[in-house]
């Protein structure tokens, strides 16, 4: 439950200002409903009219910490013309010679809160999204800045558009970033009425299908040092974070990696893939945004009192606050033999290229651990490696089973087999067996087979990378998770921590819980670094991943630790279906499904609104996932963007 000091916290966050408030919600949409105007600015609050001269914008704009004010020219047209709605300025600049217009040719039939691609050209790629929020028409650029999925494809939930692969979330209005694993934002276009048709205004040649959020730069008259010890996502994303909330500051993270953050996802999931190609940001965009990554640091300890952290080769580092995102470390077995010559763990990029390299001559390649690494990863290698026989190994009866259950379970076993992966099951690796060069030879399970192997994949799991924080005072979990409140604050109120490693409470059941997964530690480091310049809030996501086998995801949502019950709605064998987990006292507590995207794009958001009906009511019939999105959609207001104004939120302590 939540202690005394985040109650207190929480209560602060309650009686904040009317001021402090409007900073959070309504100002991006206000600015964005505008009527085009000579110089207009977000903070000035009264909306000039413009009558229904169309004034087209010309090539100056300017983003100053995420608020944006741009310079319009008055050039009046002989027709009439009215601006319906216009993002902020783009991050492009052009001249009006530089646009043209598009009609919306659905515009009368588009309902409100719907959405609609729109095609600009013959391409497949030139569309743009058009949608209706609170009677206006918006629209944004169609591709998810994340993998480039169309967005059209996903759920619109007020202002905001998920995409229907992962769930990164994007304003309609201005494009802005609301959720991860979108770290960049998209595009907004203007839309016109003229002689009641609608139009957008699209750039001439070339459509951005992605829009960078602005940095602040350091202030070299700002001592303030902000430290973020870990260089993964959480640690990325809480450096951009704070920079986008107009922090001019020094800031320090600590890598013990040799490389700029990369999308870890891909190592499994694209095993036999050019990991240096997946990069998240390139080096020089991180100098520019003044923020100091030291590759090839590893911390030994952190001293609170004296608010520094300590590097194994003996320097220290003074914070004022600090954020502590070091994910996570393997575990390995206690068992003989993984010394050999290709016995290979899955955590870095090096990892993935020394494994990606053995496997290119492997005849027999056996996968330890049928959990999320394990599984996808044999995935990879049956369909990248063809020429090899790969085994994997699961400790239960049937992989996944204790966490999608045993009928899901039972058909990611039979799509492995199906693709040519010879499944153990009830066995776990007793040791591994080397030639007398010390190379692998093969593996002994628990089941009496000796499983021959040239190469060996372990993936039984991780624990948290903690061990460095054992002597500093902070309060850590059993499993050595760092315990923080709401605001992902530690006991020490300068320091904070973010991803696999933050134990935090779980408002949905109320008890702490550890996630450790990529969209997770991305939106935790936004919400540190919001915490450690004082905005006070919360963090209270409901986490959204997904597993990818043979060109086939799963997605999930919310926790379902400790579900005692299961109903399927749906064929599993057919890969169409959505399952819901429930606990003792009826409640939902996770959904996944499987070929029905909106599905559970609408009980994600559902969870989040906290409007989700009793597992009872669903395995009735009384309710479905349609009447469940009436519940979503009538709750009008809860799914709004907040990340953009709450990076332009007051400090409140």
């Amino acid at each position: 439950m939540f202690s005394k000091q985040s109650l207190q916290r929480l209560n602060q966050l309650r009686v904040t200002s009317s001021a402090a408030r409007r900073s959070v919600i309504g100002t991006t949409s206000s600015f964005n409903s505008m009527p085009i105007r000579q110089f207009s600015s977000q903070n000035d609050g009264d909306e000039k009219k413009s009558g229904s001269s169309f004034y087209k914008f010309g090539a100056f704009a300017a983003l100053s910490g995420g608020i944006a004010t741009a310079l319009y020219f008055n050039s009046a047209s002989k027709n009439e013309n009215t601006v319906v709605s216009s993002g902020p300025a783009v991050a492009y600049a052009a001249t009006p010679d530089g646009f043209r217009e598009v009609e919306i040719s659905f515009a009368e039939t588009l309902g409100e809160g719907e959405m609609q691609a729109l095609k600009i050209g013959e391409a497949n790629d030139q569309k743009v999204l058009v949608a209706r929020y609170q009677g206006k028409l918006y629209s944004t650029g169609n591709f998810c800045s994340h993998f480039g999925v169309p967005l059209n494809g996903g759920m619109l939930f007020d202002d905001k558009v998920l995409c229907p692969a992962h769930a990164a979330g994007f304003s309609i209005i201005t494009g802005e970033p609301d959720r991860a694993p979108g770290l960049d934002g998209i595009p907004s276009f203007a839309v016109v009425e003229r002689e009641g048709k609608f139009f957008v205004q699209v750039p001439a040649e070339g459509l951005p299908k992605k829009k960078t959020q602005a940095l602040s730069k350091r202030d070299p008259e700002n001592k303030t040092h902000f430290v973020i010890v870990g260089g993964g996502p959480a640690g990325l994303n809480c450096a951009e974070t704070l920079r986008q909330s107009n922090f001019t500051g020094q800031i320090t993270v600590i890598s013990r990696e040799d490389v700029i953050p990369y999308d870890r996802t891909l190592l499994t999931k694209a095993v036999g893939g050019d990991s240096s190609k997946w990069s998240l940001r390139p080096a020089d965009f991180l100098a520019d945004a003044d923020i100091d990554y030291k590759l090839k640091s590893r911390v030994y300890s952190v001293n609170p009192k004296e608010k520094k952290v300590i590097l194994v080769n003996g320097e220290h580092i003074h914070y004022d606050k600090l954020c502590i995102a070091t994910g996570a470390n393997v575990w390995k077995p206690p068992v003989d033999g993984l010394d050999a010559k290709n016995v290979f763990f899955m955590r870095t990029n090096k990892d993935q290229t020394a494994i990606k390299e053995a496997a290119k001559t492997a005849k027999n390649i056996v996968v330890i651990g049928a959990s999320f690494i394990g599984s996808e990863t044999a995935a990879g290698f049956v369909t990248q490696f063809k020429e090899a026989k790969v085994t994997l190994v699961s400790a239960t009866d049937v992989p996944f089973k204790l966490q999608f259950g045993e009928e899901i379970g039972k058909m990611m076993k039979s799509e492995h087999e199906k693709a040519g992966v010879n499944v153990e099951t009830s066995a776990m690796l007793e040791k591994v067996n080397a030639n007398a060069d010390g190379s692998v030879k093969s593996v002994s399970l628990s089941n009496g087979n000796e499983i021959e192997a040239d190469l060996v994949l372990l993936g039984t799991g991780v624990r948290p990378a903690t061990e460095f924080l054992k002597d500093s005072g902070l309060e850590l979990e059993k499993d050595g998770g760092v315990t923080v409140d709401p605001f992902l604050q530690t006991n020490d109120k300068h320091i904070f921590a973010a991803g696999d490693i933050a134990s935090y409470p779980y408002w949905p059941t109320g008890s702490h819980t550890r996630t450790e997964h990529w969209v997770v530690a991305l939106d935790q480091g936004t919400f540190a670094a919001f915490n450690m310049l004082g905005k006070l809030v919360p963090y209270g996501s409901i986490p959204f991943f997904w597993t990818r086998h043979y060109n086939k995801s799963l997605q999930y949502v919310g926790n379902g630790q400790g579900w005692t019950d299961i109903h399927i709605d749906g064929d599993v064998a057919a890969n169409k279906f959505i399952a819901y987990y429930s606990n003792k006292n009826d409640q939902v507590i996770a959904v996944a499904g499987q070929g029905n995207t909106s599905g559970v794009l609408t009980l994600f958001e559902a969870l989040h609104q906290n409007v989700m009906p009793k597992a009872s009511e669903i395995k009735s019939g009384r309710e479905t996932v349609e009447s469940i999105k009436s519940r979503v959609k009538q709750n009008s207001g809860a799914s709004r963007c907040k990340r953009a104004n709450c990076c332009q939120k007051k400090n409140v302590l």
